[in-house]
């Protein structure tokens, strides 16, 4: 009777637990490491049950893939983006372990397997729908036909497979006549040929991504008889022009998406006639691309409509939620006073370094959902107008003009990745001050030095506004032999003055040293990405902060490379200075820093 009664005592009342009991509880936890954890020193059994339960898995590395795989069967979602390793062999033990439950694969950050591992990967998991292939840069069209033995695929990502051809988009129209998105970027051997099958086969397409593709119109009469397209993505598509476009006014009645960035072919013509025809579209994107020039296109109700594209945007998607514009410096103020008058509908508004003013956001701020307004440099609008977005706009979350500081994040690391040395030092400098034991954070910027002067010298570079805020002169001046009257406005061209052989030493070179030790060569006005004086930016301090913490972050957590042999350093013209080719590079995290990241 004694030992009956210590061993009920020291029994675990969470023992009893059914198995019906531990997965409800499981699925309350989602995935949560740590409450999973608290759970799992209560309740014994649960290690064994969760290997029936666990439907997600992300290995931390390769080579314990088997060991895993063999105690979660019944895995459904594979993600091995931290396995930059994945060979042949370990995708047929993937192949072998995971068969009957496997739904989706995720290789896109994983090298080194062939057609070989696909194919015993697609024959032997008949439920794969998803598969993620992006960043395969040496996979061929062999690659992509052991894809298209994926009957029942329904998601391919094929993003920066330069070597596939339309040989090989071929092979999976034909074969997967499921897919529903598809994304093509940079699959830079990809023509109108093979688009034009992919069209014509897989029907159910709703989402396409053709970024960068060397395609013309040819195609697109193709595309656009995909009666269940909805998302459409042609950004960098050069080959597009007003008579490409002109054929998508006919033809595109379900699409609800459009991205249109960086394409510099087409003009307002081209943009009427897709905008006239797309009556469900809900988000468009026109970013970064060629100006748009000022005519009256066509009377509307009560009279004749104010000029530009905005025109047809307002009068044809009244449904239309989210509208982006970067970098659009020519569409005419007037038009902006459409978008309250007509798109009541709207959530996000992006108009940075436009001519919108005060009328403008007035109008505005007749979308009472709206909850996100980017402006960047809008020199036409004074606090009035944002009174208006304050006080009518409850939804509003955002209003902010944080491009330049996008941008000089992306400028930073463009640089870093073409001087790795500079790279690994401010790396060693991060490890030294802040460790791998936790994440760097706002006081521990003060204790880097050198990776301040990698900043500091980004902004001399590529300085976020290179022709400054304009200024008006209070009296009579001379300024290096001009006379200047009282009220003249007065731009400095900051690009120009920080890279003067005059003033610099070697001014067109990536060199962070020069700032060692102080202010140094930042004394006088020769430095002056944010202006000087009282009419300095106000939000310096803080744009500086939030480069600081997240190129600091990047650089302590993530190895990096470049996607090609150099990243390229064109610059875009504009009121912000921005890159062209927007950044691509590949990383994977640092192996001192897996434990921590997956807590994250």
């Amino acid at each position: 009777m004694k030992t009956n009664k210590k061993t009920t005592s020291n029994c675990n009342p969470f023992d009893f637990l059914t198995e019906e009991i531990i997965f409800t509880i499981l699925d309350y936890l989602n995935d949560d490491p740590f409450s999973k954890k608290s759970f799992s020193l209560t309740c014994k059994a649960l290690y064994s049950i969760e290997s029936h339960h666990r439907k997600t898995l992300k290995p931390l590395r390769a080579e314990l893939l088997s060991r895993t795989l063999h105690r979660y069967p019944h895995i459904e979602h594979l993600d091995l983006t931290l396995c930059p390793r994945i060979e042949d062999i370990m995708l047929n033990v993937v192949s072998l372990a995971c068969k009957d439950a496997l739904c989706s694969i995720n290789l896109s950050r994983s090298r080194f397997f062939t057609n070989i591992g696909l194919s015993s990967l697609v024959s032997s998991c008949f439920n794969l729908v998803e598969i993620d292939l992006s960043n395969g840069v040496e996979l061929n069209d062999l690659a992509a036909a052991a894809i298209a033995e994926a009957k029942n695929l329904e998601k391919l990502w094929l993003s920066r497979c330069k070597l596939i051809t339309d040989m090989g988009i071929g092979c999976v129209a034909v074969g997967c006549r499921k897919l529903r998105l598809i994304c093509l970027k940079w699959c830079l051997k990809v023509s109108d040929l093979g688009l034009q099958l992919l069209a014509l086969k897989c029907k159910e397409i709703r989402s396409l991504d053709l970024s960068y593709l060397q395609i013309t119109e040819k195609c697109l009469p193709s595309i656009l008889q995909l009666q269940h397209l909805e998302d459409l993505v042609l950004e960098g598509c050069l080959g597009i022009d007003d008579n490409a476009l002109s054929t998508l006014q006919q033809s595109c009645k379900s699409l609800k998406t459009l991205n249109m960035s960086n394409c510099h072919n087409h003009s307002h013509v081209g943009l009427s006639s897709l905008i006239n025809g797309a009556e469900n579209l809900r988000e468009l994107t026109l970013a970064y691309g060629p100006a748009l020039n000022v005519l009256v296109l066509e009377p509307l109700e009560g009279g004749l409509a104010p000029q530009g594209i905005e025109l047809h945007i307002t009068s044809s998607c009244r449904s239309l939620t989210s509208v982006r514009m970067e970098s659009r410096s020519l569409v005419p103020k007037e038009a902006f006073v459409l978008f309250g008058q007509r798109c009541e509908l709207i959530e996000e508004l992006d108009v940075t370094d436009s001519k919108i003013d005060d009328e403008g956001l007035k109008s505005i701020s007749r979308c009472s959902k709206l909850s996100s307004l980017k402006l960047g440099i809008c020199l036409n609008i004074t606090d009035d107008g944002l009174k208006h977005i304050g006080s009518r706009c409850s939804k509003m979350m955002f209003i902010a003009g944080t491009e330049t500081t996008a941008n000089t994040l992306e400028w930073a690391m463009a640089l870093l990745l073409n001087h790795p040395k500079v790279m690994l030092k401010v790396k060693a400098e991060i490890d030294e001050h802040v460790g791998h034991g936790r994440l760097l954070n706002d006081s521990d910027t003060v204790k880097l030095p050198y990776l301040g002067c990698v900043i500091t010298e980004t902004l001399r570079l590529y300085p976020p506004a290179p022709l400054l805020l304009p200024h008006f002169s209070s009296e009579a001046c001379t300024a290096g032999g001009f006379d200047i009257p009282q009220g003249t406005m007065l731009v400095v061209n900051a690009w120009t003055m920080h890279r003067d052989p005059k003033l610099w030493e070697e001014p067109d070179e990536f060199k962070p040293e020069r700032f060692l030790g102080g202010f140094g060569e930042r004394e006088g006005f020769k430095y002056i990405p944010f202006g000087t004086g009282r009419r300095v930016c106000p939000g310096a301090g803080m744009g500086l902060q939030i480069v600081s913490l997240a190129l600091g972050a990047l650089i302590q957590c993530f190895e990096w490379d470049t996607i090609g042999a150099v990243e390229d350093m064109s610059q875009g013209s504009g009121i912000t200075l921005f890159k062209v080719k927007p950044l691509e590079a590949s990383c994977s995290p640092r192996r001192d820093l897996i434990t921590l990241l997956s807590h994250l």
